[in-house]
């Protein structure tokens, strides 16, 4: 296959990402907000055992680190959040623990700037730890289950997202290529479909130390698209595979007002796709 496709492969290890740090704090802890409210609303049988059971992980994960310097100043985060802010223990427990992964050393006008894989690390390590703990408490099956309806109810009150232009997500790729956070390749169909392959991920490497890819799979990937695929904008993605079972993960790109369900281009021909 000749080179009909643009490479993107600027990752790196040490890549930095800017964050404005209140934000990232209510969307991280905001994860863990929810699935208590879907327990609390469709599973009140597991809500306590639950409960009980990350107030322990979490506090093995802290247990002998100190905390950031700007714990205290963050605190007020809670306030926006209910259950958390309720839960004072859970709540306290986990913006410790999301805030000691960002390793905070200056804020500059609420932004600082954070190592790319700890920024993953933030969002992703209670979301892992959280199916892992109700695969422990209900079996794996039903454990998976439980957590794909909790994607069901993220995605149902997720913030609206306006229609945009295909064109928007294609020059979005083109950006997210320069940030050091992948290495991909895009092969442009035409101006509505595309297909990348991705050889190295941030949000992989956030978790592909943890035991079971798949759960960390559900924790991160399969939460993204399910969620992206249901919002009321013109852009669905499908994968066959990813990072978590195989060498790379493609991903298929189509804009809903043009295609219905195009096919997905096949392993051969992603192969080849290869990052130079």
């Amino acid at each position: 296959m000749k080179l009909d496709y643009e490479v993107y492969n600027n990752y790196d290890p040490e890549a930095m990402s800017e964050i404005t740090v209140h934000d990232y704090l209510i969307r991280s802890l905001g994860r863990l907000e929810k699935l208590l409210e879907f327990l609390k609303e469709n599973r009140t049988d597991v809500v306590d055992s639950f409960r009980s059971k990350i107030i322990e992980s979490l506090s093995e994960l802290v247990a002998g680190k100190g905390a950031s310097p700007f714990l205290k100043e963050f605190r007020v985060v809670l306030d926006e959040l209910p259950l958390l802010e309720q839960d004072t223990e859970l709540g306290f427990l986990a913006l410790h623990f999301v805030m000691g992964q960002l390793n905070l050393s200056e804020i500059d006008d609420g932004k600082a700037k954070v190592l790319f894989l700890d920024v993953e690390r933030g969002d992703n390590l209670i979301p892992y730890t959280a199916i892992t703990l109700l695969v422990e408490l209900l079996g794996r099956k039903s454990g998976i289950e439980l957590w794909k309806g909790y994607v069901e109810h993220m995605a149902k009150h997720a913030p609206p997202r306006e229609l945009g232009s295909f064109k928007e997500l294609r020059e979005g790729m083109a950006r997210m290529g320069e940030n050091g956070g992948f290495a991909f390749s895009v092969h442009d169909f035409d101006e509505n479909k595309f297909v990348g392959r991705f050889d190295k991920c941030v949000v992989y490497d956030s978790l592909k130390d943890q035991d079971d890819h798949e759960l960390a799979y559900y924790a991160t990937c399969y939460t993204g698209m399910t969620i992206g695929n249901r919002r009321d904008w013109c852009v669905r993605m499908r994968r066959t595979q990813t990072l978590y079972s195989a060498d790379y993960c493609d991903e298929l790109y189509w804009n809903r007002e043009v295609y219905d369900e195009p096919k997905q281009p096949s392993l051969e021909f992603t192969g080849k796709m290869v990052i130079e």
